[in-house]
């Protein structure tokens, strides 16, 4: 177990998060440890205490996140499809259109300005299962789908995935409510409206 860290080392370790954030989305790369130290206004030294290198800094970052994303968008209450009225939003997908908007420049700086790096991987994973989740609830509460789940899954996957990505590099055009609204009206009638 990790022991507790005091309010100073908190500190430091944001001004140390916060200076990758603004170094990647000032797309300098690579990104040297004598640089972002410089960029936190720390010594190396305090940064080799948390972290052996700016690779382990971006995993520990992306770990953080996902952390936090996963437990944001567990599904609370499982409704049937029927049941979907598109005022009454599934508070797991909203909770995932408003983690994105409140950490945008994260989103945006390993997404958008740097898609290889492991978070992209670690996002689509979560949302792999957020979709596999999802579908499974629906089909607990009655849906029948009309090709196999893996391939739901993952056409799902892919859709939130570059939906997400055009939200945000179209400036968040819509608020996560709406966003929420349009995908899942997407994801349970398709594009059409009859």
């Amino acid at each position: 177990m990790k022991p507790e860290l005091d309010p100073r080392e908190i500190r430091t370790l944001q001004k140390i998060k916060n200076a990758l954030l603004h170094m990647m989305a000032s797309r300098i790369d690579p990104i040297s440890i004598t640089d972002l130290c410089a960029e936190a206004q720390v010594t190396r030294p305090t940064f080799y205490k948390h972290f052996s290198s700016v690779a382990e800094l971006m995993e520990v970052m992306s770990k953080e996140t996902m952390e936090d994303l996963e437990r944001r968008i567990v599904i609370e209450k499982k409704i049937s499809l029927q049941e979907v009225d598109y005022v009454e939003l599934p508070s797991n997908m909203v909770a995932l259109f408003n983690h994105v908007l409140e950490n945008r420049q994260f989103y945006e700086a390993f997404i958008l300005i740097h898609p290889d790096t492991p978070f992209t991987r670690y996002f689509k994973a979560t949302l792999y299962h957020f979709v596999k989740v999802g579908l499974e609830a629906s089909i607990e509460t009655g849906a029948e789908i009309s090709v196999p789940s893996d391939v739901v899954i993952n056409f799902m996957t892919g859709a939130f995935h570059e939906t997400i990505l055009w939200w945000m590099l179209e400036g968040y055009p819509y608020t996560p409510q709406e966003m929420t609204a349009m995908v899942l009206r997407l994801s349970i009638n398709g594009p059409y409206q009859f």
